[in-house]
């Protein structure tokens, strides 16, 4: 998991907050972001930045990383109530599927 800071404004004073930023993979090994508490698909990349969609298809909520995977910016306001449980969900089952590979590996 990768953490950084993350700056806002409140009153013109400088505040400083920190976001978690994970990487993982969708049921189709694709890849995803895990952003406070909310899911993103990879959309796109260019020469410095990877655009990640929301997995709401009618959401429209992009967050960028660089390519070295350091959080840089999210655009716009979920149209959705984003739900924790979603990703602790997900996060368990990709651990599941991690033991559930690594037995199966060693097995054969």
């Amino acid at each position: 998991m990768m953490t950084l800071l993350a700056n806002s404004w409140h009153n013109h004073q400088t505040t400083t907050s920190v976001s978690e930023v994970s990487f993982t993979l969708s049921n189709k090994d694709e890849p995803q972001v895990i952003y406070e508490n909310g899911i993103f698909n990879f959309n796109q990349k260019n020469q410095s930045t990877k655009y990640w969609l929301c997995v709401e298809r009618e959401c429209g909520v992009y967050t960028y990383t660089s390519l070295t995977g350091q959080f840089t910016r999210i655009n716009g306001t979920h149209t959705h109530s984003l739900n924790p449980d979603q990703v602790a969900v997900k996060i368990l089952r990709d651990k599941m599927k991690a033991r559930i590979l690594a037995v199966y590996f060693l097995i054969n």
